[in-house]
């Protein structure tokens, strides 16, 4: 049977990848699973610092794109944290812990992203820790509110992994 451009091929055709950023890569025809341990996800330059590993706070209600951005971090010179709703980040942002980047979401429970960024900018110890705020709202009020609050960055969701990797490599090569 003759190939034909993109996608997967017909039944005698060799096996294809699917991809999902949400998923591993399976073949079709063997149903192996390349898990992260097996195939590194992070390609790029992250360097490590004169100090080794950095420390990243990841708040994020949703566990999917929380895991996603662990995996990301951890596969380079990053130790992470990973939490799940604004109480819990505010005892680790209180916490005297040495944190080098809070990737912080909007919409959490418990608390908003943008008060936890407010309490966050009231402690001393926080004042100069960077915040990349990551959610699914967009809108310019909250944009606005982040940049006033001293927000790092804005990225609305859906985002790419490697533009995130990118920004967290341009912050710690300043």
């Amino acid at each position: 049977m003759p190939r034909r451009g993109g996608g997967c091929q017909p039944r005698n055709a060799p096996p294809c990848l699917t991809f999902s950023p949400f998923a591993f890569y399976r073949t079709r025809r063997s149903g192996s699973v390349f898990r992260p341990a097996e195939r590194p996800l992070l390609r790029g330059r992250m360097r490590t610092g004169s100090a080794g590993s950095r420390r990243v706070l990841v708040v994020d209600d949703e566990p999917h794109i929380g895991r996603i951005i662990q995996l990301q971090l951890e596969s380079g010179p990053y130790e992470v944290d990973l939490v799940s709703d604004g109480t819990a980040a505010l005892e680790k942002i209180r916490s005297e812990e040495a944190l080098d980047l809070i990737l912080l979401d909007i919409m959490l429970p418990g608390m908003s992203g943008l008060d936890l960024l407010e309490q966050l900018r009231d402690l001393p110890h926080r004042r100069d820790t960077p915040v990349i705020m990551l959610t699914a709202k967009g809108q310019s009020t909250d944009r606005e509110r982040a940049g006033k609050l001293g927000a790092t960055d804005f990225l609305t969701k859906p985002f790419s992994p490697r533009k995130l990797l990118a920004r967290i490599d341009e912050l710690f090569d300043d």
